[in-house]
Order: C-alpha cells, then sequence, then structure tokens
C-alpha cells in the first residue's frame, strides 16, 4: 500500500522478521520535528527506529509530522525511541497521556 501523492511503501520492517500483530507488542505514535520539504528524511528516521532493538515496524509520515511505531517493550520503551529521533537530528515526543 502505498502513501498517497508519495508513490512509497508504508513503513519500515525491523530486522527480527517478527510480525506486528503479536500479543506482546506495543505502539505509540510520537510527534515530530525537524523535516525538510521533500528531503527524503523520514527513510532516516524510520531506519534509527527499526536499528532499535525491539522495533518492529516503523512508518513516519512527513505530512503529519507523526511517526507510529511498533515494538516489544521488553526490549526497547518510548522514551529510547525520543533518543533515537534526537541521534537522527529529528526532535520527538511522547503524547500526554489523557
Amino acid at each position: 500500500m502505498s502513501v498517497r501523492g508519495t508513490g512509497r511503501q508504508k513503513g519500515t520492517m525491523g530486522t527480527t522478521g517478527e510480525s506486528t500483530r503479536d500479543s506482546t507488542a506495543a505502539r505509540v505514535t510520537l510527534a515530530l520535528s525537524g523535516f525538510r520539504p521533500h528531503s527524503g528524511s523520514w527513510q532516516a528516521l524510520e531506519q534509527a527506529f527499526v536499528r532499535q532493538p525491539g522495533v518492529r515496524y516503523a512508518y513516519v509520515c512527513a505530512e503529519t509530522e507523526m511517526a507510529y511505531v511498533v515494538y516489544d517493550p521488553t526490549l526497547v520503551c518510548p522514551d529510547q525511541l525520543v533518543a533515537a529521533a534526537a541521534q537522527a537530528g529529528f526532535c520527538a515526543e511522547t503524547p500526554e497521556p489523557r
């Protein structure tokens, strides 16, 4: 499935090859900033996420400046994903609890 208007495939799978529908998987949505229009920087950020241990899937939408990550909470936490984004040159924030 392609993102409307970009022609790219949705998301990047982690190296574990595990299903994103595992019962131990957690999901987080991160608010992002630091994108340059039409730079392809979303690819670098997706790669930064999937290089983290336990990340099974990452999808970055530059248009909405949001990242959607499926991960194993026993191996990585949202704060580590925020740190990975910072290391890649982006600002990411976890959502505030409601």
